[in-house]
């Protein structure tokens, strides 16, 4: 069985996207900030439940793209968005809804999986933060929130494995959550330096049994 999945990056500028994506495809971690331009599209193929082989189709965006361009009618292919803010810029948690807001124009019934990134540095009082997340969580299709720090391979590994569990949960029906996701060694790292994203690429992958 194949399965095709579509994850879409969302978040303001320097909140930690394109770290996190590095970080997942190469475990490597990016510190110097090179802001993304329009889009940049990888792929990575991963066998679930011992059987179940997916590629997972991401594409990292910038944060300054106007609000316009995501209602494109390509958008509505995307299953999930994972949609990041910084632990030490509170305007970036407090933007969120702007992000949220895009989705729902997209679709309303997106799943979103929230990441706060650079939890070393976080000074954004907690009490705060907690009050804000759960406002977020009562009023958009959110299935998780997770704290980070992309320099940790094993955090933002953690980030794609909820997203795996909700696939097996959705897919196969499996409730159980994964201990551990297999991983071919196949991506495709791709660059759109223009407005017409391919949200359905035209690269077949040659998946790993």
């Amino acid at each position: 069985m194949n399965q095709d999945i579509k994850i879409m990056l969302f978040g303001d500028p320097g909140v930690g996207k394109s770290s996190i994506l590095i970080q997942y495809l190469e475990n490597y971690f990016e510190d110097d900030y090179y802001e993304t331009s329009s889009f940049k599209y990888n792929k990575k193929c991963i066998i679930l439940c011992n059987k179940l082989k997916v590629t997972l189709h991401i594409w990292d965006t910038s944060g300054k793209i106007k609000y316009d361009f995501y209602k494109k009618s390509e958008f509505y292919k995307i299953n999930y968005f994972v949609v990041c803010f910084d632990l030490s810029n509170v305007n970036s948690l407090n933007n969120l809804s702007d992000w949220f807001n895009i989705i729902n124009e997209i679709g309303n019934n997106k799943k979103i999986l929230l990441v706060g990134n650079k939890l070393y540095n976080c000074n954004i009082d907690s009490g705060y933060i907690n009050r804000m997340i759960s406002s977020y969580v009562s009023m958009y299709n959110i299935f998780r929130y997770i704290e980070i720090n992309a320099i940790n391979y094993n955090d933002v590994y953690s980030v794609f494995q909820c997203i795996c569990n909700n696939i097996c949960n959705t897919i196969c029906g499996n409730n159980k959550m994964l201990t551990h996701v297999q991983f071919t060694s196949l991506y495709e790292r791709l660059e759109y330096d223009n407005n017409t994203p391919t949200i359905s690429p035209t690269i077949s992958p040659t998946l790993k049994s």
